[in-house]
Parts: structure tokens; sequence; C-alpha cells
């Protein structure tokens, strides 16, 4: 329900000047991005037996990114990303760890402000901020028995069409970075960014090898730490009436 909430404020605060904006022609901007991620998995606060999680595991992205500019100073910012989000749980002498997979799609209201630097020229920092929904697509765990070194670890796919799983999770992320110029109207996106996670990843998941039985209690959820590098495309919308009568639509980089 929050996220309906976050969703629709985000839509009520950009329509009426995107509407305006229209009027002139809409600047479209495009291109794939990159990203790598440190994960925290934060169990939740009513379960304090569970297992230690290791803090900060790396994990990575790739994907696209794609802006209105709806003003000069206002953009709606949104992405897909397939993202790997890591997590270990240390339980007694055995370690698990797990790379999980997911699509997410965020969509944020951006502000930005010009700038200029001696070395960097003109260019433009921005704020942003915004709901985000995830789809957990896949998983693999391995598990380590660290007090019987002589027995291999085991790998296994995690199971995630199990009623104890949340594949589709929600979360807020705030960010600030730097679009800087590049050739025509093309520019480097390079952003730094917090995701809260609001949903937990389940609730108790079993795993079975052999003849040991493995419990991973997933009522927690993630936090998110990320450095992004997008190249955008500039695209133009405008009709050709407008560009004939010598109308002009401001890029990126005043």
């Amino acid at each position: 329900m929050r996220f309906l909430y976050l969703s629709f404020l985000v839509l009520l605060l950009s329509s009426p000047a995107f509407a305006q904006y229209n009027v002139g022609g809409t600047q479209f901007y495009i291109g794939p991005k990159a990203s790598i991620n440190a994960a925290r998995y934060t169990p939740a606060k009513n379960t304090p037996d569970l297992p230690s999680a290791y803090k900060n595991k790396l994990g990575f992205g790739t994907g696209f990114m794609y802006k209105f500019r709806v003003t000069d100073l206002i953009s709606l910012h949104g992405e897909l990303n397939y993202i790997r989000k890591s997590r270990s749980v240390i339980d007694s002498t055995i370690v698990t760890e797990y790379q999980n997979f997911h699509l997410d799609a965020p969509i944020l209201f951006e502000i930005s402000f010009p700038a200029k630097l001696p070395r960097i020229g003109k260019f433009e920092y921005f704020f942003n901020a915004g709901p985000q929904l995830s789809y957990w697509i896949s998983g693999k765990g391995n598990t380590q028995f660290e007090d019987n070194p002589e027995q291999a670890s085991s790998n296994y796919a995690v199971n995630l069409n199990t009623e104890n799983i949340n594949r589709l999770q929600y979360g807020i992320i705030f960010g600030a970075g730097m679009t800087l110029p590049s050739v025509g109207d093309n520019y480097f996106v390079v952003e730094a960014r917090y995701s809260f996670y609001q949903t937990h990843l389940g609730e108790k998941y079993v795993t079975t090898l052999g003849d040991f039985t493995h419990i991973d209690d997933l009522r927690g959820n993630y936090n998110v730490l990320s450095l992004s590098v997008a190249y955008t495309f500039g695209l133009n919308f405008m009709p050709s009436s407008q560009k004939n009568k010598g109308m002009k639509v401001k890029t990126v980089v005043q």
C-alpha cells in the first residue's frame, strides 16, 4: 500500500509540468547502465534468535535507464536493471552464501542543478528519490561446514516457487549524482544510491542436503548501497511543425 501512495505522489508531482512541457515537445534520454553494490541484510527486530549475517556483500547490476525532462529543473527518471544481491549467513560453524538475482524497476522524481568547474566545464548535479519494485528471479546457495574441512561444500538452487518466499518486493530509493556532457546530445550519468527495502524476503526456508537440513529464516530485508555509471542518448520527440517554427528544447546541460 505504501508503494502505491509513493507512486501516486511521484506521478502527481510530475504530471502538471510534464503536460506543459509536452506543448513544445518532450526531451527523452535513454541508455545502458552498469553498477556495483554492497548489500546489507538486516533481520527483523522481532526475531533476535536469527543467525548473524555478513553486512556488506558485493554484487553487480546491468540494465538501462531513461529520463523525461519535465522542465529544466525536474525530471522523471526510470530504470530496468538485472541485479545480483549477495547474502551470507553464519549459523554456528555452518556458513551459507546466497547469490540472489532480481529484476529492479525504480521510478524516481529527480531535481537537477547546473554547475561549472574549470576542468569539467558545464555539468549538472542532481538528487532523486522514489519507489522501486523488485522481482526475485532466481537464487543459488553454497553451504560450507567449517568444523568438517573434509566435507565438500554443497551448491544448490533456491526454490522460489514456495509460499514462504516473497518474490515481489518494494523499497524506497535516495540518490545523488552528476550528469557530464559527452558528444552531441549524449551524456555520462554517475550516481551513488541507497535503497531501503520494505519487504521481507519471506519466512522460513528449508534446504535438505543429504543428511543435513538447513533452515534459513528470511524474515529480514536488504539495504543496498550502489554506485553506477550510465551513458545516455538524447532523443527529441518534438513535432516537426514546432521545429519549423524555430522552437528550441533545452538539453540536460545548460
